[in-house]
């Protein structure tokens, strides 16, 4: 299925930002908390087209028809 890769060539800006939340658990619910005051537009953007991938059904349970690739299950007695 997709993938979400950094970029070889990703600036220390971009890198920071993609560590400036980080996810707890309160009252019984996952939450994803901002560290500090560290910037953090870069994640709102990866996080919104993660968001409009599903929403399109791209990624997510949905998207999903057969396994495939590592996933697979691979039934050894075929043609035997």
């Amino acid at each position: 299925g997709p993938a979400w890769e950094i970029a070889e060539d990703a600036g220390d800006d971009y890198l920071g930002q993609m560590e400036s939340e980080h996810r707890v658990r309160k009252g019984g619910k996952w939450l994803w908390e901002q560290i500090g005051k560290r910037p953090n537009h870069y994640w709102d953007c990866e996080a919104m087209q993660v968001a409009a991938a599903v929403m399109l059904k791209l990624v997510g349970r949905e998207s999903v028809s057969e396994p495939h690739g590592d996933d697979a299950e691979v039934d050894v007695s075929a043609g035997t």
